[in-house]
C-alpha cells in the first residue's frame, strides 16, 4: 500500500450547527437565499443592541461567498468594493467587509440543507473572537500494529498481518469552546 489512508475525525464541532446561546442573524427565508447588504448590517447591529462589546469583531465564512459579496451594492447602487465596504487583502482569502476584518475557510459547509435549498452556509460575526477558545491536549499518542486492517478508499479491505505492512495512528485531543456565544451571530441558508 501506499502507507496512506483516509483520515478521520472523531468529533466534528460546528458553531453554526451548535446554536446554543448563539444570537440569531436576519431571517433568509424558508429556502435560504443570497445575503443583501441589509442583512450582513444587521449583524452586527443585532450585538450592538445588546451592547456587546466590539473589542476583536470580525466575520468568517466560506470562500464560495466572496462572489456574491462581489456582487452587493449599498443603498446607493455602487457595489461594496467601490466604496471601501469590501476590500481583500494579499492573500485574496481575507480582507474587510463593512469595516471588519474577514477571513474564509472551507471547513464551513456549502451542503448545508435549508427547506428545499442543499447548498446553503453560514456567515459568523462576532464582536469579540477572544470568546473563543480553542483547546489542545499538549501529547501526541503515536500506536503501531502488524495486525490491524483498514480499508482503503476504493473500498478494498486489507490485513496488515497478510500484506506485512505496519499500521500507524497518531491521537491528540482538542476542543472548541465559546465562553460568550451570545457575542456571535450566525446567519444561516445563505445560498450562492
Amino acid at each position: 500500500g501506499s502507507g496512506t489512508g483516509p483520515t478521520r475525525s472523531r468529533r466534528r464541532t460546528s458553531l453554526a450547527r451548535s446554536s446554543a446561546g448563539l444570537t440569531a442573524g436576519p431571517s433568509l427565508g424558508a429556502n435560504g437565499r443570497a445575503p443583501t447588504f441589509d442583512d450582513l448590517r444587521g449583524m452586527p447591529a443585532a450585538l450592538r443592541a445588546l451592547n456587546a462589546p466590539f473589542l476583536r469583531p470580525g466575520w468568517l465564512f466560506h470562500s464560495r461567498l466572496l462572489s456574491t459579496l462581489e456582487l452587493l451594492k449599498d443603498t446607493n447602487g455602487r457595489y461594496l468594493a467601490d466604496t471601501g465596504l469590501l476590500a481583500f487583502d494579499e492573500t485574496g482569502a481575507g480582507g474587510r467587509l463593512l469595516g471588519y476584518p474577514f477571513r474564509t475557510t472551507s471547513q464551513i459547509s456549502i451542503t448545508q440543507t435549508t427547506g428545499t435549498s442543499t447548498d446553503t452556509t453560514s456567515v459568523v460575526f462576532s464582536s469579540d473572537w477572544q470568546e473563543a477558545f480553542i483547546g489542545e491536549n499538549q501529547t501526541l499518542s503515536l500506536e503501531a500494529s502488524m495486525e490491524a486492517s483498514y480499508v482503503d478508499l476504493s473500498s478494498n479491505w486489507h490485513s496488515a498481518f497478510q500484506e506485512r505492512q505496519a499500521l500507524f495512528r497518531a491521537l491528540a485531543a482538542h476542543d472548541f469552546k465559546i465562553r460568550r456565544p451570545q457575542l456571535f451571530v450566525v446567519m444561516s441558508g445563505v445560498r450562492p
